[in-house]
């Protein structure tokens, strides 16, 4: 496994299979800004609540693990075969519900770069300490950061804070989404559960 900026990578050299996990949101926002999609506001806060999983099933795999010739496969036999191989490398995963910080951030950032660099400087301070967060970067960047973190509406308690107490979720890679609809229903489900929580 490596990482590379916001991407995870999962054997990317490899002849037989490689997977990739990335944010939906801020990948939407580079491919608009390219001019390569386009999306409502509404579907850009949806979209920040994405993770994809990608899977490139390479030469060898055709080759010698599959059970018939690429183009027989039916939808639901390569949705089988992408579960297969994230429940492999992901299992189970926890991961904390998603707020609009990213989004708060981007609204008192100079631009869009300093929002998510902002925003990852939050999350290395509940990894690691503010103090050790501090410590770890230029003095300029880290009074940068931590005005658009307080700018936002995070307090000094928020950032000294050990633990963040909300509660978590286990990703279940079984259920994807394939179009805004499904998305904007996952949504209103993972609200609701919140709310009874």
């Amino acid at each position: 496994m490596r990482t590379k900026e916001e991407s995870v990578y999962w054997s990317p050299r490899s002849a037989l299979r490689s997977g990739k996990a990335y944010h939906k949101g801020p990948h939407l926002r580079y491919q608009m800004v390219k001019g390569d999609a386009s999306a409502s506001d509404e579907e850009l806060t949806l979209a920040d609540r994405l993770l994809r999983l990608e899977l490139a099933l390479r030469s060898q795999f055709w080759r010698e693990r599959a059970d018939k010739p690429w183009h027989t496969y039916t939808e639901a036999e390569l949705d089988a075969v992408h579960f297969e191989f994230f429940s492999y490398v992901v299992g189970k995963l926890e991961v904390e519900p998603v707020d609009n910080l990213l989004s708060r951030f981007g609204e008192v950032a100079p631009t869009p770069g300093y929002a998510h660099s902002a925003y990852r400087t939050w999350c290395l301070i509940k990894a690691i300490g503010v103090r050790e967060t501090e410590a770890s970067m230029r003095r300029s960047t880290w009074h940068k950061h931590k005005r658009i973190m307080l700018d936002a509406g995070l307090t000094w308690a928020d950032l000294h804070a050990q633990k963040l107490t909300r509660p978590k979720r286990t990703l279940d890679v079984s259920k994807p989404v394939c179009s805004w609809d499904e998305l904007r229903q996952a949504a209103a489900e993972e609200i609701a559960s919140l709310e009874n929580a």
